[in-house]
């Protein structure tokens, strides 16, 4: 069973949502769900919208971690939608 928090949690699992908040074009408007090794932090933000980017992040050892980044509100067009092409999965 996942476990799933609607808040950011403190210690590790803080500061890395906290790292991928802080690293995107908008960050106050930037929300994020991470998801590793059967527990999801989301952003205390976190919700679906049509402006929203997501990669799967294999380990050596095959394991599966998701990370999902989408903006608040509606920004202009860039690259991507409203994302640079620094922001987007490759």
């Amino acid at each position: 069973m996942e476990k799933v928090s609607k808040n950011i949690l403190p210690g590790e699992r803080s500061k890395k949502l906290n790292c991928l908040l802080s690293s995107w074009q908008y960050p106050k408007i930037t929300c994020t769900r991470l998801t590793c090794n059967g527990w999801t932090v989301n952003s205390e933000n976190r919700k679906e919208t049509e402006w929203m980017l997501s990669a799967d992040i294999v380990n050596e050892n095959g394991a599966v971690s998701k990370v999902e980044e989408g903006y608040t509100e509606e920004k202009p067009e860039l690259d991507v939608g409203p994302f640079l092409n620094a922001e987007k999965p490759h």
